[in-house]
């Protein structure tokens, strides 16, 4: 009984962890929580050896009843925990923050080249970046999805490409309603599962996707695609909050930070050793592939339509000794990375065939396509950093969209009123029939 007492919790956990395995979930993903699988592996193999030694049998022995009464505490008080949690702090929206939030930030134009003045961020009632959604005929519904380069947390509300997108929009006669749902972790496999599961984007008429810059970055430091789903106790309200404090609180890991001095902390010292990157990126590409052919698959059944874009980067050649300084995953500057894989031009080159995948899915699913690489990328003035965009990037990135979603809708219209137009009877002369 004492041995079952100390392996209980360990044991639970490690099941778990090893069914999400089995489903594709890596352990890279779990970050600096990976010690609690390592904990947990320790404690069950060493907790059967302690049989082997008589003073320890007999000492387990007379305390197995408290063992197996403090592993039930621990497991009831977590649930309690979790039901508390949920309660009280519950957790924000997919691809969004907690509703109704509200950030304000001092971007240092030193370390976030293109931005100015204090940016506000603000969030409706559900967890989307952009006021309520409205009711009512006659306007479109439309819902920019991606990650951080979407969510463009250092812009102030009106300056992020998808407000700029509600205006470009608006002034060329339109009635729209544009948010963005998302957050900066979110890949391919993340907007699978939210347009899978979310009943926000059944609402909406308008999906404009713009994706593969996480996927990438994924893959360079060695993370999972993000098609598996984690294990529950990772998922969890306790673990949640224990994140939250790692991250925010203590500094570690991916924080928010007013004015920028974490990203310029991370251009100087992020450390990635992986393997060459063409040894990388066979699996993911092919996954990607899958992953954004499963989403225009799903979205399409609700009649939606479908925008792709395919991602920008600062990243080529020929960048000048500013523009290198901005860089952090593509560091050339204040000392280059320790694999040559990890320069600008060959992760332009791995980005290029991401977009390049993304240009073949719009082509076999018959969607809309907005060829944002081709137009910005390697242009210093769009970018603060590797691949997000400062203000005079969201409105280049935002004319670009409005222009393929207009001549889409003219393309559409015409196309509607040549097959609605009665085709005319010609006789033996040449001349129409009445």
């Amino acid at each position: 009984m004492g041995i079952l007492g100390m392996m209980l919790v360990p044991t639970m956990v490690l099941l778990d962890t090893l069914w999400s395995m089995r489903r594709g979930w890596s352990l890279s993903e779990a970050g600096s929580l990976a010690i609690v699988i390592w904990l947990c592996l320790i404690l069950a193999t060493v907790a059967p050896l302690l049989l082997f030694a008589r003073t320890t049998r007999a000492l387990l022995r007379d305390a197995s009843t408290g063992l197996l009464a403090a592993a039930v505490a621990m497991l009831v008080g977590w649930m309690a925990g979790e039901w508390a949690i949920t309660y009280w702090a519950p957790p924000p929206p997919s691809h969004g923050r907690m509703p109704h939030a509200k950030y304000v930030f001092h971007p240092d134009p030193r370390v976030v080249p293109g931005v100015r003045g204090e940016a506000r961020s603000s969030y409706n009632s559900a967890g989307l970046r952009g006021d309520e959604m409205p009711s009512g005929d006659g306007i479109e519904r439309i819902l920019c999805i991606g990650g951080g380069t979407t969510e463009c947390c250092y812009l102030d509300d009106q300056e992020c490409w998808p407000a700029r997108l509600a205006a470009e929009l608006s002034g060329r006669g339109n009635r729209v309603w544009v948010a963005a749902a998302a957050t900066g972790p979110c890949a391919a496999a993340d907007h699978l599962r939210f347009v899978r599961e979310s009943t926000i984007s059944t609402k909406v008429n308008c999906l404009v996707l713009l994706v593969g810059a996480n996927d990438l970055v994924r893959a360079v430091l060695g993370m999972g695609s993000g098609t598996a789903t984690p294990p529950r106790w990772f998922r969890s309200g306790i673990v949640r909050l224990a994140k939250d404090v790692w991250n925010g609180q203590l500094g570690h890991g991916f924080v928010y930070d007013p004015s920028g001095e974490w990203l310029s902390i991370q251009r100087r010292r992020r450390p990635v050793d992986r393997l060459p990157i063409d040894r990388l990126l066979e699996d993911r590409l092919t996954q990607y592939r899958r992953t954004m052919a499963d989403l225009c698959t799903t979205a399409k059944p609700h009649g939606q339509r479908i925008v792709l874009v395919t991602q920008p980067v600062l990243w080529g050649p020929g960048l000048t000794s500013q523009g290198e300084r901005r860089l952090w995953l593509a560091r050339s500057e204040p000392e280059p990375r320790r694999w040559s894989f990890l320069r600008p031009e060959p992760l332009r080159a791995a980005m290029n065939r991401f977009n390049a995948t993304l240009v073949d899915v719009a082509s076999r699913h018959g969607v809309e396509l907005v060829a944002a690489a081709e137009a910005m990328s390697g242009q210093e003035q769009f970018f603060y950093d590797d691949f997000h965009l400062n203000e005079l990037g969201c409105s280049r990135l935002a004319t670009l969209i409005a222009d393929e979603m207009t001549a889409h809708r003219h393309a559409m219209r015409t196309t509607s009123m040549r097959a609605s137009r009665p085709t005319a009877t010609v006789n033996a002369s040449g001349h129409d029939l009445p």
